[in-house]
């Protein structure tokens, strides 16, 4: 009996600290977050995707980070780049509106609309107020030349 009091205790203190890192870690992340925002509103993309790097490697679980790392490289037009930062959200996080509305927009601009479709249809599902998710619907039903389709969305 005395051994497993031991053995739960010892368990609990892991469970504890690791708790206490990941929570360290995050913090760390959001001040490389907050550090590659600031970098990016002054045009220091550079500086800001080391800082975005930074927050991944500090918390590598941060979908703040990739999507933020994801919309800079879109801002500078990167999408080949941007992209992989939207898939690492949603493999997080599934329902990540926003990535599915950017990968929407991406795949619009490569003109891969079957693609843009689907993340449209997915942002429109987890926000049905999303208005780029909405044009992205529309614009695929015309490239598809289904304009009664087109103009309800």
């Amino acid at each position: 009996m005395n051994k497993q009091i031991k053995y739960l205790t010892l368990v609990s203190l892991l469970f504890s600290a690791q708790c206490v890192m990941s929570q360290t870690d995050s913090l760390e992340a959001d001040n490389y977050i907050s550090k590659a925002q600031n970098a990016a509103k002054l045009s220091l993309n550079d500086l800001a995707i080391q800082y975005y790097q930074s927050a991944i490697e500090a918390s590598p679980t941060h979908t703040q980070a990739y999507y933020e790392l994801g919309c800079l490289y879109t801002d500078m037009e990167l999408y080949q780049l941007a992209i992989p930062n939207f898939e690492t959200t949603l493999s997080i996080n599934p329902d990540h509106a926003d990535s599915h509305e950017r990968l929407a927009y991406i795949h619009t601009e490569n003109e891969n609309f079957d693609q843009a479709y689907i993340h449209a249809q997915k942002a429109i599902e987890l926000n049905p107020t999303s208005p780029s998710a909405y044009a992205t619907m529309g614009i695929y039903y015309c490239i598809q030349k289904e304009y009664i389709n087109a103009i309800s969305w």
